[in-house]
């Protein structure tokens, strides 16, 4: 009878796992404080909104924005089917992506450091074409930089790991934590480039905008080498 009071009952059915999306308060605050610290500190992104700002003014930082941002659910979604460890894991598909993100730096580096011999304004297309194709061309821009990231992989394969437990709803979780890294990346890239693209010693001065882009374009090809190349520290 003991046994039977300790046990379940045969025709007792087993306790309900409850699926749950957001995570507990104290969780959220950990990622946040997680995330911000990643999005603030400097590197590839911010150094890719300087440079887009101040070449194609607010537009420019904020479709470079967006482009990264966007970026950030592409992470997430191969996170959430586990594509994302398993690329981790693959010295060789590690590889290429960490050598395709290289060369897309290396690429937008030198592009920016050709553009600060130049101290002429950029070209203001009025037209609406004209700035549509500007527009995709900082947003692809963006994307593609975010999208080659190999360390966005490790990212998120290391912080999902931390933030998914059993009974959770992994595709609305996985959202969600994706949606709060994309608002606070909004919300950070885009105060810098409303900063910069507001900024009219920028317009007025164009040494001052080559000096920017020499900066920039400087920064880029740098973390190209440390992103082929990575530092043991």
């Amino acid at each position: 009878m003991a046994g039977l009071r300790r046990g379940r009952r045969p025709d007792e059915q087993p306790p309900e796992v409850r699926m749950t999306t957001l995570p507990t308060g104290a969780e959220l605050l950990r990622y946040v404080v997680l995330v911000t610290g990643v999005i603030i500190a400097p590197g590839a992104d911010l150094a890719l909104v300087l440079t887009s700002a101040v070449r194609g003014g607010r537009q420019g930082g904020l479709a470079t924005t967006m482009g990264i941002v966007s970026g950030v659910f592409v992470w997430a979604a191969l996170a959430g089917a586990g594509l994302a460890g398993v690329l981790v894991a693959s010295a060789t598909g590690y590889l290429m992506l960490r050598l395709a993100g290289a060369a897309y730096l290396l690429f937008l580096g030198i592009k920016f450091l050709a553009q600060s011999r130049s101290v002429a304004p950029p070209v203001d297309r009025t037209g609406g074409a004209g700035k549509a194709r500007s527009f995709w061309s900082y947003f692809r821009r963006g994307w593609v930089a975010d999208v080659m990231n190999p360390k966005m992989a490790v990212f998120y394969l290391a912080v999902l790991s931390n933030f998914l437990h059993p009974g959770d709803f992994l595709p609305g979780k996985v959202f969600f934590l994706a949606l709060v890294h994309a608002s606070i990346g909004l919300l950070w890239f885009s105060s810098i480039s409303l900063a910069v693209g507001r900024s009219n010693i920028l317009a007025r001065n164009p040494r001052v905008r080559r000096m920017l882009n020499l900066a920039g374009g400087a920064v880029l090809v740098l973390l190209s080498i440390e992103v082929a190349l990575p530092m043991q520290w």
